[in-house]
């Protein structure tokens, strides 16, 4: 018998913490306000590492392969910070949606 046939009415189980909730505190996953505030801090801390690490190595790649000139710097450094920018949305999403399956309602 699944965690949410055992319930009274109007009372669900978070997917991911596991405690009884009324049904309009969860969404529509099932996951509480706290469980989701939790999980965007998680993603969004991951986001930015994986963007640190992406935007560190573009730079390092930059200054020591493609040796740029004086001129043309501030480009490069707007290159750099786009890769950071992107790398960390990208990672933040993907993060997100992992723990979202990993704690789907079965």
């Amino acid at each position: 018998m699944a965690d949410h046939d055992d319930h009274r009415l109007g009372d669900l189980y978070c997917a991911r913490c596991r405690e009884t909730r009324s049904a309009p505190e969860l969404d529509r996953n099932l996951w509480c306000e706290f469980c989701l505030s939790e999980a965007r801090r998680i993603a969004a801390r991951t986001g930015y590492v994986a963007g640190g690490i992406l935007g560190l190595g573009l730079a390092a790649w930059i200054w020591l392969v493609q040796r740029p000139s004086d001129l043309v710097v501030g480009g490069w450094m707007a290159t750099v910070v786009a890769a950071f920018w992107l790398g960390s949305r990208i990672s933040r999403e993907i993060s997100f949606g992992a723990q979202r399956y990993k704690h789907r309602p079965r």
